[in-house]
């Protein structure tokens, strides 16, 4: 950030600050067409479910919105090493980081010390993770924002 103009900083910060949003509404987008999928799927073989039902039991959704969680933090590497702009790799960390915090957040949404727990620990190791491959602060920015993004959606109030 040092010796970059101003308005060059004021306007990456806007980028990351407007496009991290939109990456996280297209995960979760991708996840919405997912349990749709599973759902029509599976309606045909047990019948459509009940609403109702047991809350712990276990859901074809939670295990979607953890697989979409680790796939995305698993494939994330494949976009560091490729030959896009660090801007746009920036906003692309919101969804390794976004994701899992809310998929975690609504996972555990009864146990809420617990989810926290998780979530601090996704930061904590992103921050560990973009420190130690010095990674430009526009990467510090994107994963802060997407990690604040994902605590105010999943957080149980």
């Amino acid at each position: 950030m040092e010796g970059e103009p101003r308005r060059r900083v004021a306007v990456r910060a806007a980028v990351v600050l407007v496009l991290v949003p939109a990456v996280l509404v297209l995960a979760f987008g991708l996840l919405l067409v997912l349990n749709l999928v599973v759902d029509a799927a599976l309606d045909p073989v047990q019948g459509p479910s009940d609403p109702y039902g047991d809350p712990n039991a276990s859901s074809p959704e939670t295990g979607l919105r953890l697989g979409l969680a680790a796939a995305l933090v698993v494939l994330y590497p494949l976009a560091v090493r490729s030959r896009m702009p660090d801007l746009v790799k920036a906003v692309l960390i919101a969804a390794p980081v976004g994701v899992p915090t809310a998929a975690l957040l609504v996972t555990l949404y009864d146990r809420p010390e617990l989810a926290l727990g998780c979530a601090v620990a996704i930061a904590t190791l992103a921050g560990i993770a973009l420190r130690a491959g010095r990674r430009p602060w526009t990467w510090f920015l994107a994963a802060g924002w997407a990690w604040v993004l994902a605590l105010a959606y999943g957080w149980p109030l």
